[in-house]
């Protein structure tokens, strides 16, 4: 299999998916930025009242909503805000949706908590 092919195409239907996730929830998802299958989501105060204050207690309480959902993340950045999707490589289309899905499935949780 071609790893590298798979890879790029895989990683679009990700950050696709991380920016519709983003249109959903646009005042605690500040950025999406990466390549490929190496996506982070900057979580923030408030973008929307143009608070861009990292926001490391959603970010851990992100962190405890995929966990309940098995979806394995990495957090990151100077201020603990930053969210890291990392997939393998050979990664199939039915994973990133379920992976998607289950983050969408988290950010809901926690806003409404």
């Amino acid at each position: 299999g071609n790893l590298t092919g798979n890879a790029e195409a895989m990683g679009a239907i990700l950050r696709g998916g991380l920016e519709a996730l983003q249109k959903k929830h646009p005042k605690i998802i500040g950025d999406v930025r990466g390549m490929g299958l190496m996506q982070a989501l900057e979580l923030v105060k408030d973008e929307e009242a143009g608070d861009r204050t990292p926001n490391p207690a959603a970010t851990k309480a992100l962190f405890e909503e995929t966990k309940k959902r098995g979806l394995l993340i990495g957090k990151g950045g100077l201020w603990g805000n930053t969210v890291r999707i990392a997939p393998a490589l050979n990664i199939g289309e039915d994973e990133i949706r379920e992976g998607l899905k289950l983050l969408g499935e988290s950010f809901a949780a926690m806003e409404n908590a």
